[in-house]
């Protein structure tokens, strides 16, 4: 992304990687970091301000997907829950936490 944008050599120097999703969230919230750059639905924390998202021309979309196992014991449980994510409902509690559903 700082490729894209022209401006690498100047962020290379401030760039401070984190070992694990949690420690940028913990960064940040703790004043170390003044910036961190991750999926939107880790870094809604307490301590953080979600800004927002990258414009959709630097964005990256992160897709989920579900399937019935061929094997599984409880393929009609499996099928309501399926059904249940493609919901209002389900949209919502996704919205919420960070997550845009399609």
């Amino acid at each position: 992304m700082f490729e894209r944008l022209g401006i690498t050599e100047a962020m290379n120097p401030r760039i401070k990687p984190q070992p694990t999703p949690a420690q940028i969230v913990e960064s940040v919230a703790n004043g170390k970091t003044d910036l961190g750059v991750f999926l939107t639905n880790v870094l809604t924390a307490p301590g953080l301000d979600v800004v927002g998202p990258f414009p959709p021309e630097l964005q990256l979309e992160v897709v989920y997907t579900a399937a019935v196992a061929a094997t599984t014991r409880e393929p009609e449980a499996a099928k309501a829950f399926i059904a249940y994510l493609k919901t209002p409902g389900a949209a919502a509690v996704f919205r919420v936490t960070g997550m845009t559903p399609s």
